[in-house]
């Protein structure tokens, strides 16, 4: 199982975990990636540090570990890469594959499986690098599901600022406090999980999100039929996403199967709006009395239409 949400610390977690970190201190961060590397190896992980800068430069980032010695028994990998990401490089799905590839080569050699730490900052600055490395993420998410994967994945919000950094995190089932206001990725129960707030200043950003992670899946697969959404922890979601939601539907041919959704007024809304590409699952349902008058947004004060 992986864990989901928010949190505070990189710490704790578990094989398979995949955790965005947008992080403004890159001190700070290197010290909270140092320990999510330790605790893997203590775990019994190989461990994986990459980054742009020299393979010694990059060592000394990782002051809590002794990167000589664990290098030596294959313990400890420092991945330097080019800042630049070449045009004719793998794609998504092959960078995706690569990760896994290794992670099945270290459980091979007796290791209980991988665990990746980076800032990925350098790689995503121009618009078209953002748009590959988002499939990327939505790719990689894939692999810590089927191998002992784990991964810390950072994002510098000062360079990229703070919508750019926000949309990595929306795509990762973990992410640090105040990355994001919603998450939307692979579930565990159901086809999709979607968490946190969706209100009319997320529109646009869920319209991607879902495009992404569906279009980097295997329900693509299946061009009719329910798509099942993991809901239980979305805490708002308003008509503005609603109707992102069935539109999205409309357009693949499927509809959207909100479960769970106990904490806002979907099951009633989506009955006022006559939405046919959404249902709302009746384990979900809530029962309190709708305004039609007042579907207004919330979270950042958007207008309400």
């Amino acid at each position: 199982m992986r864990t989901a949400g928010d949190v505070a610390t990189p710490e704790g977690l578990g094989a398979h975990d995949h955790l965005c970190w947008v992080f403004d201190d890159a001190a700070d961060f290197r010290r909270r990636a140092s320990r999510f590397l330790a605790e893997g190896i203590e775990q019994g992980l190989a461990g994986v540090w990459v980054g742009t800068r020299s393979h010694d430069e990059l060592a000394d980032e990782l002051g809590d570990l002794d990167v000589a010695a664990l290098e030596r028994t294959g313990a400890l990998t420092i991945l330097a890469l080019p800042s630049d990401r070449p045009d004719d490089g793998p794609g998504p799905a092959e960078q995706a594959a690569f990760w896994e590839d290794w992670t099945r080569q270290s459980t091979g050699a007796g290791f209980r499986g991988l665990r990746a730490a980076g800032d990925t900052t350098e790689w995503v600055r121009r618009p078209e690098e953002q748009a590959v490395h988002l499939a990327y993420e939505a790719a990689l998410d894939g692999v810590t599901r089927r191998v002992p994967f784990s991964a810390l994945c950072a994002f510098d919000r000062s360079r990229l600022g703070a919508d750019v950094a926000a949309a990595f995190a929306e795509l990762h089932p973990l992410v640090n406090d105040g990355a994001t206001r919603f998450q939307l990725f692979f579930g565990e129960r159901h086809d999709l999980d979607l968490r946190g707030e969706v209100d009319l200043t997320d529109v646009q950003a869920l319209r991607r999100t879902l495009e992404i992670v569906v279009t980097g899946s295997a329900i693509t697969g299946h061009p009719v039929g329910d798509l099942h959404v993991d809901a239980a922890r979305l805490r708002f979601i308003d008509h503005h996403g609603l109707l992102v939601l069935d539109e999205f539907g409309e357009e693949r041919g499927t509809t959207l199967v909100l479960h769970d959704a106990q904490a806002t007024c979907a099951h009633e809304v989506a009955d006022l709006l006559h939405l046919q590409h959404v249902r709302v699952a009746d384990e979900g349902r809530d029962r309190g009395p709708v305004d039609p008058l007042h579907l207004g947004g919330r979270g950042r004060g958007g207008p309400g239409l």
